[in-house]
């Protein structure tokens, strides 16, 4: 392309805000009309969504409390949405989220003892020394 104009480049600071009323082609450089995941910072500007929760009526997720229950050894490793019942206490809980010697469970109902044998269905799992809220 020999006679193709030269490109020219213009730097556009992104400042001036989410504007839904003034036609796109009256809008000064630096507004916008429409964006996604991304939101009119309180420092000026945009910035990323740094996330956002479901508001439908339904329990909040962060509102969730999180229980970390130490397990001594797995006979069969659980999976995550399973509910982790104590073999003794009746305690339950959902698992939503398993490492080598923890199980962190939501929902949970009753209060685990210490080194009672923790069940996921049929399967039968040792309950370690200490259980307590996660931070």
């Amino acid at each position: 392309m020999k006679n193709a104009p030269p490109v020219e480049h213009r730097i556009v600071v992104l400042q001036g805000g989410l504007d839904l009323v003034t036609p796109s082609l009256s809008l000064p450089a630096g507004y916008v009309t429409d964006s996604q995941n991304f939101e009119c910072s309180t420092d000026g500007g945009y910035a990323k969504v740094k996330g956002y929760e479901r508001y439908d009526g339904r329990p909040s997720p962060s509102a969730a409390v999180v229980t970390t229950v130490e397990v001594m050894a797995f006979i069969n490793i659980p999976s995550v949405n399973q509910t982790l019942t104590g073999a003794t206490s009746g305690a339950t809980g959902v698992i939503i989220a398993i490492g080598a010697s923890f199980v962190a469970l939501t929902k949970v109902v009753g209060t685990f003892t210490t080194t009672e044998v923790v069940q996921v269905g049929r399967n039968g799992h040792r309950h370690g020394d200490s259980h307590g809220v996660r931070a």
